[in-house]
């Protein structure tokens, strides 16, 4: 090979091999620069956001308007419930808490008037309420040793003319809207059961024929401290006990019973001094009483 050519040769390999350096070293620099400038990280999954990066809270309901009545109502007390009552006094007064076998309790005093429709039944102490009492407005059929056997059959209560019916009878003869009965101290002697049942049968008599009235059972008058002791069967031991069965009769046929034994009798369950004069029987001034009592222990059904 000629000299010159050899030396051309010789010069260019080292000068391509530097020019090939530089384009692969430009090339290295410029790959490296673009992906740094490219990088973008992932994006954060939006569960793990939500648990992390945020706080759920409870959004407030909106408040809904009242009207000023319904803001009173939710701040004031409930009223409280009606009371219920089936009876009333004779002046038309509620009286609660009270049923039949119960004490009739005291009211304020009625007067004659309120007994105009009502009737009286009875042996001779009704008689003699009926003379002494001073009571007209009422109708009253009793009869001499009257019990609640012969109350069926002693033709007593006259009808004029010579005509005489017994207190049954003339109970059915009238509509009436208070019934009041005394019986029973003329049969102090019989055994306590068969009293109860008797007098039971009385007063589903006296409701077959007065169906609409208020029934009032008066308890037994109490006798005198001197026929207590030496009257035999008129004692007051035995007078109490059968009050107590007219009280049982009084819940079990729901009518009413008047307590005229407490209000006749001592500290020692006797009749008052000066009530009678043969102990059993009432005197005048104390028949007054006997009025006055009924007067302010009165009930009827509402």
């Amino acid at each position: 090979m000629p000299k010159s050519k050899r030396f051309l040769v010789l010069w260019l390999i080292p000068a391509a091999t530097i020019i090939l350096l530089f384009f692969v070293s430009s090339s290295l620099l410029s790959g490296h620069t673009s992906a740094s400038e490219t990088y973008s990280p992932s994006p954060m999954p939006m569960d793990y956001k939500e648990a992390n990066n945020s706080v759920s809270l409870p959004v407030p309901s909106a408040r809904v308007a009242l009207t000023a009545e319904q803001e009173y109502n939710m701040i004031a007390p409930s009223p409280k419930p009606e009371r219920v009552y089936k009876y009333t006094d004779g002046h038309g007064t509620p009286i609660y808490d009270y049923s039949p076998g119960d004490i009739v309790p005291e009211s304020e005093s009625v007067d004659d008037v309120y007994f105009s429709g009502a009737v009286f039944l009875g042996d001779s102490r009704t008689q003699g309420f009926q003379v002494f009492s001073g009571l007209t407005t009422a109708d009253i059929y009793a009869g001499k040793s009257l019990s609640v056997i012969s109350i069926y059959t002693d033709k007593v209560i006259s009808r004029g003319n010579g005509v005489y019916v017994t207190v049954m009878e003339a109970l059915g003869s009238k509509v009436y809207d208070k019934v009041y009965i005394m019986l029973g101290i003329n049969e102090i002697g019989l055994e306590y059961d068969y009293f109860h049942s008797l007098y039971a049968d009385v007063i589903d008599s006296i409701i077959r024929r007065q169906p609409h009235a208020d029934i009032y059972i008066q308890a037994n008058l109490p006798v005198s401290e001197e026929k207590d002791k030496n009257g035999g069967s008129y004692n007051n031991t035995r007078v109490r006990a059968f009050n107590e069965e007219l009280k049982e009769l009084c819940s079990e046929k729901s009518v009413h019973y008047i307590d005229l034994y407490t209000a006749f009798a001592n500290e020692d369950g006797n009749l008052c001094e000066g009530m009678s004069g043969d102990g059993i029987h009432l005197v005048r001034d104390a028949c007054v009483i006997w009025l006055d009592y009924l007067k302010t222990h009165t009930i009827v059904h509402k």
